[in-house]
């Protein structure tokens, strides 16, 4: 999935297959929507060969950028991520189930302006 064609195909999936189905739809799109956003976050367009591919050759003699940049970078970078989805959880209350029930079926947050506890 670091070529665009990857995530312009799901994107076009994810549209013909939720036709008339406007709730699955909004919902389903978040998934390309993430892995147009990992193309970009993952500086997958630094690499041409490999994000236009197949419209730039077939080859595949460059490797992801994921392997390139080495573990220890991939392992900080998930941490990261690890402690922005804990403080996002703690700040928006989503240890309520109405708060979560709020952002899962209408994709409603609000920041928690006391402590959760």
């Amino acid at each position: 999935m670091h070529s665009v064609l990857g995530a312009v195909a799901l994107l076009a999936i994810t549209m013909l297959a939720t036709i008339g189905r406007r709730p699955l739809r909004k919902r389903l799109l978040a998934v390309p929507i993430g892995v147009f956003a990992h193309l970009v976050l993952d500086g997958a367009w630094a690499d041409t060969t490999t994000f236009w591919w197949p419209f730039s050759g077939t080859s595949f003699t460059t490797r992801l950028p994921v392997i390139q940049r080495g573990l220890g970078v991939d392992v900080l970078l998930e941490l990261v991520g690890m402690i922005a989805l804990v403080y996002g959880y703690r700040r928006f209350g989503l240890a309520r189930r109405p708060r979560r029930d709020a952002f899962l079926l209408q994709g409603r947050l609000e920041v928690l302006t006391h402590s959760p506890r």
